[in-house]
């Protein structure tokens, strides 16, 4: 039987700041201290894939990201990803020869370095995903106030989902209703301004601009109306980088822990960085019945990662997992790139 590995390499000249492998589960949650390259491998995912979807062989992100993170101490080294989709018994060999001619059709692979000038080469033979998104740390920004950054992929790619959000609305999808009944919140809050064209806030009577609305109505109601609308859906690949440190413990991680089993029951695999130990515990044990909601949790389906800079990474089972593990984790004096 195969199975979906991501094997990262991210190496200065002398030493290697991040060598490591894992199986992708369809939901991997990555838990990492600060500046442990979380936010970097997430967004590193999203432009390898995206790429490899519209048929790129690079990204204007990708080349900049080689140009900002390949100094330093990382100075004329290299980042390599590769996504394969293998046997267990296979990944030892290929982790011996992963040349890219030899294992092409098995994945989507991606080099950068930075030794003449920054530059990145995706190659594929094989993609699992249909789609993919990332929901960034400052997606609430971007929601509020329209922010994209120049030339950057991602972002540029969640704004064409938001654009076609204030077009068409919050659409009723009567199976997503069905088997997360709080996902009506959104289509009884979520407007369209057609006359200024911008999604708007309507409760208790108030009409309000989302400039104005609160964490949870820009993260949890955004991305539950990205649900209903199905910019989400089996095949997608979802990134998430930690935007559950914004939402209440109790009246919004919870929810957020069920969009995201949710997801996964649809077939979406889901990527998640977070720092928070109460949402990774709410992940875990989330009280469904409490929601009405027609989700399960299948903890098979669940890995917990946690990278260590300069080290390599540490894989643990969410039945299993020793939270102080993630709590005594330190990078020490090499912290700084």
């Amino acid at each position: 039987m195969t199975m979906l590995y991501l094997l990262i390499s991210i190496s200065g000249r002398e030493e290697k700041f991040l060598d490591c492998d894992f199986e992708l589960k369809p939901l991997t949650v990555i838990m990492g201290p600060p500046r442990s390259g979380k936010s970097m491998l997430l967004r590193l995912i999203f432009n390898m894939v995206y790429a490899a979807l519209n048929k790129l062989t690079t990204t204007n992100d990708l080349v900049a990201m080689a140009s900002n993170y390949l100094s330093g101490k990382l100075r004329d080294g290299s980042i390599m990803l590769s996504i394969v989709n293998i046997a267990e018994d296979e990944l030892d060999e290929f982790k011996k020869n992963p040349d890219v001619r030899t294992w092409r059709d098995k994945g989507i692979f991606l080099t950068c370095s930075n030794v003449e000038e920054p530059n990145c080469k995706v190659e594929w033979g094989y993609n699992p995903f249909h789609d993919v998104i990332l929901i960034p740390t400052d997606v609430e920004a971007i929601l509020r106030y329209r922010f994209v950054p120049t030339m950057a992929e991602p972002y540029a790619h969640l704004s064409q989902y938001i654009n076609d959000l204030v077009l068409r609305g919050v659409m009723r999808n009567e199976k997503m209703l069905k088997q997360l009944p709080f996902l009506s919140e959104a289509v009884e809050q979520l407007r369209v301004d057609k006359g200024r064209i911008m999604i708007i806030e309507h409760v208790a009577g108030a009409t309000i601009d989302v400039a104005y609305s609160s964490s949870y109505v820009n993260i949890l109601l955004t991305l539950e109306a990205f649900m209903l609308n199905e910019y989400i859906h089996e095949g997608s690949l979802v990134l998430i980088d930690n935007i559950d440190s914004y939402l209440h413990p109790a009246m919004g991680q919870d929810k957020l822990a069920l969009m995201l089993w949710a997801m996964v029951n649809n077939g979406v695999t889901v990527v998640l960085s977070t720092h928070d130990l109460i949402f990774l515990d709410t992940l875990r044990h989330i009280r469904i019945k409490d929601y009405n909601a027609n989700v399960y949790k299948d903890w098979s389906e669940m890995s917990i990662v946690v990278p260590k800079p300069w080290q390599g990474c540490v894989i643990q089972s969410p039945l299993t997992s020793d939270i102080e593990t993630y709590n005594v984790y330190r990078l020490y004096e090499k912290t700084a790139l």
